[in-house]
């Protein structure tokens, strides 16, 4: 059985890559393409005015990256089964709010004024460390990767294991 693929085919729009979505919906809007008489529009171009539109609301074109809005957005309190599925670690700004000691970090450096001791020694005269991407307690860091079992035994004393300053060094993932 030989096919016609020539019949199957459909002709597609060619829609240029230079427009923006506001600029989209005057081309495809039904004023747009019910021309009447001879005279036709030229073509919207990137050269021609913009017309200001608004997108919908809970469009992510529309919204601005906002810092504190990141800081402020916590998906902490997922469980640690979420967190590892996701593939992101929770949010290390927020290990303090949540009663765990902060962690040193290649481009933030220490959120507080002093840098404790047992992670100063791992940085130089300048607070600085250029083979790691962060530094930090084996506790804080395990409950950042969703490993709350691991949080859980190190707070038991049935347990021994030591809450030490672990590194992780650049080309490594903390998950």
């Amino acid at each position: 059985m030989v096919l016609d693929l020539q019949k199957r085919k459909r002709k597609r729009e060619a829609t240029p890559p230079f427009l923006s979505p506001c600029q989209l919906l005057l081309i495809n809007s039904p004023s747009a393409s019910s021309s009447s008489g001879d005279t036709e529009e030229p073509p919207i171009t990137p050269s021609s005015d913009l017309v200001e539109c608004k997108l919908p609301l809970g469009s992510m074109t529309d919204e601005v990256y906002d810092q504190e809005t990141e800081d402020n957005f916590d998906s902490d309190y997922d469980d640690g089964e979420a967190v590892r599925a996701r593939g992101w670690p929770r949010n290390h700004r927020n290990l303090a709010k949540h009663g765990f000691r902060s962690v040193w970090t290649s481009q933030g450096g220490y959120p507080g004024d002093e840098i404790p001791a047992d992670i100063g020694e791992w940085l130089d005269e300048n607070g600085q460390c250029k083979s790691v991407q962060m530094i930090g307690p084996l506790r804080s860091l395990a409950w950042l990767v969703g490993l709350d079992e691991l949080v859980e035994a190190i707070d038991d004393p049935a347990y021994h294991i030591e809450d030490d300053i672990e590194l992780i060094p650049f080309g490594k993932s903390l998950l």
